[in-house]
C-alpha cells in the first residue's frame, strides 16, 4: 500500500524548540554542519537531532489515499454477485481457507436492496480531547472519504463496534448515493437513520443513535487497511450484501470464487427441487457422485 511521505524534518525547528525544555549537560558531542563538535547542546536536544537526521515518516494529517485502488469488479462478475447469496460466498471464501470474511452483527436497512461493490474505507478512532481539533475539524477524513467515492463503490467505516455514537447521516449518505457509490457499511451506528431508511442505497449497520460521531470517535483516516465487525477489510477488496448481511472477498479471489459459487448454487437448487418432491438428503445434500449424472441432466434440461 503506498502512502504519502512527508519531506525531510526540520532539525533547526527541533533544535530551537528543545533548547527551551531541556536543561542539563551535554553527554556526548553532535557534530554541527560546519564539522565541528557542538558541546553546547543538551541530551534531549541531542536525541531528536538524531532522530531528525533521516526522518521520513507517513504523513500525519492521515487520510493519505492509496495511490492505486484496484476495482476487478466487471459487469460480468458485478451481474453474477448480484444473484448469489452472501452464505454461498461465505461458504466458497471458507473453503479456501479464509474464515473470517462475513460481518458479523449487522443488519440491512433495506432488506430487499442488494448490494454489491469495491470497498472504500473509513477508519474512526477513540476520541480524545486534546486531538479532536486535529481530526475532526475542517476538510476531515470523513468529508474526504465520501467526497473522494466513484460509482460502485461501498464505503465500509471501521467504528470499533461502539453502538453510541453516530459514523455517518442523512446528509453524507445522499451524497454518496448522487456519487453512484453502490451502498454503506459500518460497524457502528446511523445517525437520521429513518431519513436514511428513505434513500434508495443499501446500508448495513450494527445500530442506531442520535448523537454525532464526536461523541466518542474522530475520523481518522481514508482508505487504509481497516477491520470492519471483526473482519479485514482493504480497498479494492469486493463487498456483497443481501439480507442476511455482509461478506467481503478479497480482490484477487473474485473471479474463483464467483465461478464456484454459481456452480454450488445450481447444485443446491437441484438438492432444494429433489428434497421438496419427497427424497432424501442422502446423496443430494452434499451431492454424491452417484447422483451426479441426475444433477447434469437436471442443468441441462433447465439450460
Amino acid at each position: 500500500m503506498s502512502r504519502t511521505l512527508s519531506t525531510r524534518c526540520d532539525t533547526d525547528g527541533v533544535d530551537g524548540l528543545v533548547d527551551m525544555f531541556s536543561p542539563g549537560p551535554v553527554h556526548r558531542p553532535l557534530r554541527r554542519h560546519d564539522g565541528q563538535h557542538d558541546t553546547a547542546r543538551r541530551p534531549l536536544q541531542q536525541a531528536l537531532a538524531w532522530f531528525a537526521r533521516d526522518c521520513e515518516t507517513p504523513d500525519t494529517t492521515r487520510g493519505g489515499m492509496m495511490t492505486s485502488i484496484p476495482n476487478v469488479l466487471t459487469d460480468a462478475l458485478r451481474e453474477s454477485l448480484a444473484t448469489i447469496s452472501t452464505a454461498t460466498l461465505t461458504h466458497q471464501l471458507q473453503q479456501r481457507g479464509i474464515r473470517g470474511s462475513f460481518l458479523s452483527g449487522l443488519a440491512p436497512l433495506r432488506p430487499e436492496m442488494r448490494m454489491v461493490g469495491r470497498a472504500r474505507t473509513l477508519r474512526y478512532v477513540a476520541l480524545r480531547e486534546d486531538r479532536n481539533r486535529t481530526y475532526a475539524g475542517g476538510d476531515n477524513a470523513q468529508r474526504r472519504a465520501v467526497e473522494s467515492a466513484e460509482p460502485g463503490d461501498v464505503l465500509v467505516i471501521e467504528a470499533r463496534g461502539v453502538a453510541d455514537a453516530g459514523t455517518i447521516g442523512d446528509i453524507y449518505v445522499t451524497r454518496l448515493l448522487a456519487l453512484g457509490a453502490a451502498g454503506v457499511v459500518t460497524d457502528g451506528a446511523l445517525r437520521d437513520t429513518p431519513a436514511i431508511a428513505q434513500i434508495p442505497i443499501p446500508v448495513y449497520r450494527q445500530a442506531s443513535h442520535a448523537a454525532t460521531y464526536g461523541r466518542h470517535h474522530m475520523p481518522y483516516s481514508v482508505d487504509d487497511a481497516v477491520t470492519c465487525a471483526g473482519v479485514f477489510v482493504e480497498p479494492g477488496d469486493v463487498v456483497v450484501g443481501d439480507a442476511e448481511g455482509v461478506v467481503v472477498i478479497p480482490a484477487a479471489l473474485v473471479e474463483e470464487v464467483v465461478a464456484a459459487a454459481l456452480e454450488q448454487e445450481d447444485v443446491e437448487a437441484f438438492a432444494i427441487e429433489r428434497v421438496a418432491a419427497g427424497e432424501s438428503t442422502r446423496g443430494l445434500f452434499p451431492l454424491a457422485e452417484s447422483r451426479r449424472a441426475d444433477y447434469e441432466a437436471w442443468k441441462a434440461a433447465r439450460d
